[in-house]
């Protein structure tokens, strides 16, 4: 249905006639007024926004684009909407256990499996399997989740700790895939997301705000990876242990916002004690090196 313009009458009855006999106003042309400063486009308005939202949250962003550009070799490489790591790429034994991959692009390059970490020592898929996505729908919904909590993470606790939840939780999710789904490659961010759930958690604490929200928010995923085939709960499980182990780390009930104890902290990347900071950095280099460790020498 679309609207008719009005169209405006040439004389108004209620318009006083002009000294020189004609109705209306008119406009005096050449007059002193100032000229109105024309709006910014809306291209400049994104620009403003776009630029704002990356300040606020760079290392989020920097990671959600990592995910993309991925996601768009994939594509280039399998030419295929439905099926971005180009069809069955590794082998099996007799009893359906996972033997090998395939050479078959930069997915099957990067997803997590835990065979080809030990036998192979590719020990780098325990964290690049976290920036590897199956179709576009997983591409969206987790990086939709970590836009969403990443920029709170990011803006209470600094880029730093947003780095450790990435790190931990790609790390923390492969190293329980070994023991709960060796025999199965997984790969996406949702581990992260995870992560990023359980210090939300912490987050919301510390601010004072309701624990009903990110609580939910946990028990609804969880319920959807135990719901849904083909999920890994057990990448889900891990990712929310590494990140319940940085939140109890950068959790502060002194203050409702981190103490800045480095200039550099105006970047917002580093903030809080830096006995916190330690902590964090251990903390997550241990989890590191304990799925290296496990996954090179075959402890699952």
């Amino acid at each position: 249905m679309r609207f008719m313009p009005q169209s405006t009458p040439e004389h108004s009855p209620n318009t006083p006639d002009s000294p020189d006999g004609q109705h209306g106003s008119h406009t005096v042309h050449g007059s002193n007024t100032p000229d109105t400063p024309d709006a910014p486009s809306t291209l400049q308005r994104t620009r403003t926004t776009v630029r704002t939202l990356v300040k606020e949250a760079p290392v989020t962003w920097t990671f959600l684009f990592l995910c993309l550009g991925v996601y768009l070799v994939m594509l280039v490489q399998s030419r295929s909407l439905t099926d971005t790591m180009g069809g069955f790429s590794y082998v099996t034994d007799q009893y359906g256990h996972y033997v090998r991959m395939l050479d078959h692009g930069i997915g099957w390059d990067l997803i997590f499996a835990s065979i080809s970490v030990t036998k192979d020592h590719e020990w780098w898929r325990i964290f690049t399997a976290s920036v590897v996505h199956l179709d576009v729908f997983h591409l969206m919904m987790n990086s939709l989740m970590i836009f969403l909590l990443g920029k709170e993470v990011e803006k209470t606790y600094g880029g730093f700790a947003m780095l450790c939840a990435i790190v931990a939780g790609a790390a923390g999710g492969s190293l329980a895939c070994m023991y709960g789904a060796p025999n199965t490659p997984v790969g996406g961010a949702s581990t992260v997301a995870y992560a990023l759930c359980a210090l939300l958690v912490a987050v919301s604490a510390q601010t004072r705000q309701p624990l009903s929200s990110p609580m939910a928010l946990i028990g609804v995923n969880l319920g959807f990876s135990l719901s849904i085939p083909g999920v890994s709960l057990w990448g889900h499980l891990g990712g929310l242990a590494a990140g319940v182990v940085l939140a109890l780390i950068f959790y502060d009930h002194h203050a409702r916002v981190p103490t800045v104890w480095l200039s550099i902290a105006k970047t917002a990347f580093i903030k809080g004690s830096p006995v916190r900071l330690a902590l964090a950095t251990l903390a997550t280099v241990t989890v590191s090196v304990a799925a290296v460790y496990v996954g090179l020498n075959g402890l699952y």
